[in-house]
């Protein structure tokens, strides 16, 4: 897999999809060199800027999700220091997750420093794309709606695909929980916020609704998207 493919293949695949010349991108040699980077970056770029196609804003939208990718690509000794980061991460994690629900509610948590929460017009991120091959024409003809996704600096290095970055889509709902993290806050003061957007008609439907955001909760404070707001201070990311 060589530079170009590794950090824009989606691009890549979809441009030429879309009737764009690709080809050379596809023949670049295999390095690591930020410069290289940054120069195989500007010149698809470029490619897209002058191109008439009718598909234009979805290129553009693409190239422009995984240049953020490639801009938050860690060296191998951040990516490490990251790790130790995770290590401790994982500790508190067991910790917040031994808590009944009532205490977790008084516990002030943050979006992790490490993890950022974007929009899109369409949907580029899957939730496994190695289990299925990503269905580009269909994006081809499908107008542009509401999709999320979040994109994670972690402590792991993928040599294959050349970055540490994982990527995460997410339902309206979880993006928008999240959002309600991205400053230090106590559970129940976000569980307030959430169950305002919604119009509950009874206390079963309120009962459906507390338990469902128990689990979204639990699963972010899991995987490690949101944290002690503790970390928030002196964080070196």
């Amino acid at each position: 897999m060589n530079t170009a493919y590794k950090h824009f293949g989606r691009t890549l695949e979809f441009g030429r999809i879309a009737g764009l010349d690709f080809r050379e991108f596809f023949t670049e040699q295999a390095t690591i060199l930020k410069s290289d980077l940054d120069r195989v970056s500007k010149k698809i770029k470029r490619r897209i800027d002058g191109s008439k196609s009718v598909h234009l804003k979805k290129l553009k939208e693409i190239y422009a999700i995984e240049k953020e990718k490639l801009a938050l690509r860690d060296s191998k000794k951040v990516t490490d220091t990251i790790f130790r980061k995770e290590l401790s991460y994982n500790i508190e994690r067991e910790k917040l997750l031994s808590l009944n629900f009532p205490e977790l509610q008084d516990t002030m948590l943050v979006l992790n420093a490490l993890a950022t929460t974007y929009e899109s017009d369409w949907k580029w991120c899957e939730r496994n794309p190695f289990q299925a091959v990503f269905d580009f024409k269909k994006i081809l003809g499908t107008e542009k709606d509401d999709h999320y996704f979040l994109l994670e600096k972690t402590g792991t290095f993928d040599g294959l695909l050349d970055t540490n970055v994982s990527e995460f889509p997410l339902t309206e709902y979880q993006y928008f929980l999240l959002q309600l993290f991205e400053k230090p806050t106590k559970v129940k003061d976000v569980l307030m916020e959430f169950f305002k957007v919604f119009e509950v008609a009874n206390s079963e439907e309120a009962k459906v609704l507390s338990v469902l955001t128990e689990h979204l909760i639990r699963d972010f404070i899991f995987r490690r998207f949101i944290v002690l707001a503790v970390h928030t201070e002196g964080r070196l990311f």
